[in-house]
């Protein structure tokens, strides 16, 4: 079908929804009003070997210098502070300055790269593996890995954009995943919200080429979570982008309006149902400085007096290796060990304080504990080590999620679930996720929030990197396809499957599906289980 150029941005979607040849025909035979992507002559360019060797050397050497450059910083910094082992006050004051200017000195270095080697970035297309694609892939692996990317929703990760030279209006939340990279080629009004796992980039690769493009976001407006937005693309004032939507180029979405969809198309349904207060910018301020005292005070000084220990274990070498070797091990399971009790403890002890239903304002002390709560139930070590087993269902209900009656299958889970509240999470009896499956247990503005309840039905089937919301309209017996757009309006989607986004009804299981389950009675499943961990 796709043979025929006419036909050639024919989709599964299409075929779905007009399941007749004569139904199909009809569809394609007619312009579809709704794209509005831009359709132009696309750069294609193939690299010579020479340039892809000649610039793998030199992000190598990038990596080599870098590397050695912080290396003996650190090294350093360790001496000096080794140097009052002897004072214990000392010790940690200067743990605590030791942190702060490592912090600050490698976020500032990235701003300062960025300045000297691009200046300020402009709309344009330039070949990959080149001088100027190196310079470009120096910033951007700078300015990611400067330790303040790990306070992305703040205030100060707010500050850092805008000394990159992103326009940021006031109260803007930028909760992206990807850090922005094209930072001058990007606009965003105040009081506006791009949720969790968005991502705004300012540049694309295509054809042996980067592009780099503006992107413009208006004031009050929302990105919902695990949406995309294209160079060359517009959000209006007031308007919405849905969840796991996005925006191709050339699109733009009017003021006030709201989309959903990849790529968007209007939608009457509310993505964002709390509105916008006034925080003060004290309360910015002190939110601020609670998570830099947090991390300057207690969280790295620690790691950086157990190892100052070392420096006192003795002066024999092999008696030094026996113990540094016990204390590795340790430390290990001493890790796992705090990490479990912090994500089965934390939200349940925040949880007597923050209640569903009701809105809080940004950047208080609620704000704070729901913060803690969702970073320390979110393990990533944890999920790598119970996941795609038998353990993984113990583990989630012992962080507080409601499994019901589990159907064990050896693997009802992946290894990388998220959720924002864990006791305010629920999956209905047999249901399997396989995995990225993202549990959005909130609303959210640019200065508020209200957690909600999130429930998965029974016997639902999902495949991978969905993000489910609090309001999704989707019952029992369902297959949710992967990275599908979970419907929040319509009627209550059940025996069904669903597909694309915006989802459109496919077929629940199809023959084969039948005789896959028909072919193994419930004793051989139970025998196989424990062959599958």
């Amino acid at each position: 079908l796709r043979t025929r150029k006419e036909w050639a941005t024919a989709s599964m979607r299409d075929i779905y929804l007009h399941p007749t040849v004569a139904r199909l025909a009809l569809h394609l035979g007619v312009a579809d009003e709704m794209t509005t992507a831009t359709n132009e002559p696309v750069l294609t360019r193939r690299a010579s070997n020479f340039a892809y060797w000649i610039c793998g050397a030199a992000q190598l050497l990038f990596y080599a210098l870098y590397s050695y450059g912080a290396l003996w910083a650190v090294n350093d910094g360790l001496n000096w502070m080794y140097d009052a082992l002897d004072d214990p006050l000392q010790l940690y004051i200067r743990c605590v300055a030791l942190s702060a200017a490592v912090f600050f000195g490698m976020s500032g270095f990235a701003v300062i790269a960025k300045w000297v080697l691009v200046g300020r970035w402009k709309a344009e297309a330039f070949p990959i593996w080149g001088v100027r694609y190196f310079r470009f892939w120096v910033v951007k692996t700078l300015i990611r890995t400067a330790p303040v990317v790990l306070f992305r929703g703040s205030p100060l990760y707010s500050i850092y954009l805008q000394l990159l030279g992103t326009k940021l209006g006031k109260n803007a939340v930028i909760e992206s995943k990807s850090v922005p990279v094209c930072t001058d080629l990007i606009s965003i009004g105040a009081n506006t919200i791009l949720r969790k796992e968005s991502m705004i980039l300012g540049f694309r690769a295509q054809s042996g080429y980067i592009h780099t493009g503006p992107l413009t976001i208006g004031r009050d407006a929302f990105v919902g979570v695990g949406s995309t937005l294209d160079i060359d693309t517009r959000i209006g004032d007031g308007a919405q982008l849905g969840h796991s939507s996005s925006l191709h180029r050339g699109q733009s979405i009017p003021d006030g309006e709201r989309w959903h969809g990849s790529p968007a198309v209007p939608t009457t349904a509310d993505y964002c149902k709390v509105r916008n207060v006034d925080p003060s910018n004290i309360r910015r301020f002190l939110f601020e400085a609670v998570q830099l005292i947090g991390l300057f005070a207690i969280v790295t000084p620690l790691p950086l007096l157990f190892h100052s220990y070392w420096e006192n274990v003795g002066d024999d070498y092999q008696e030094t290796i026996g113990v540094v070797a016990i204390g590795t091990t340790v430390t290990l399971f001493g890790y796992i060990a705090a990490s479990f009790l912090a994500a089965t403890l934390v939200p349940r002890l925040t949880n007597l304080i923050l209640k569903p239903g009701r809105t809080y304002t940004l950047y208080g002390f609620r704000y704070w504990l729901q913060t803690v709560a969702e970073f320390s139930s979110n393990s990533r070590v944890l999920g790598l080590l119970f996941g795609d087993s038998s353990a993984i269902v113990h583990y989630i209900r012992a962080i507080g999620w409601n499994l019901n009656k589990v159907v064990q299958t050896g693997s009802n889970f992946g290894s990388n679930q998220q959720h924002e509240n864990p006791l305010l999470c629920e999956i209905g009896t047999e249901t399997m996720v396989s995995d990225g499956l993202f549990m959005i247990n909130m609303h959210k503005s640019a200065s508020a929030f209200r957690l909600e309840p999130t429930r998965i039905g029974e016997r639902n089937y999902l495949g991978n990197n969905i993000y489910y919301p609090p309001d999704g309209r989707t019952g029992d017996n369902v297959l949710l396809g992967t990275k599908v757009m979970i419907p929040i309006d319509g009627p209550l989607r059940e025996n069904v499957g669903l597909l694309g986004s915006p989802a459109f009804e496919i077929p629940r299981m199809v023959n084969r599906d039948k005789e896959l389950i028909a072919g193994v009675d419930e004793d051989d499943r139970r025998r196989r289980i424990p062959h599958k961990n």
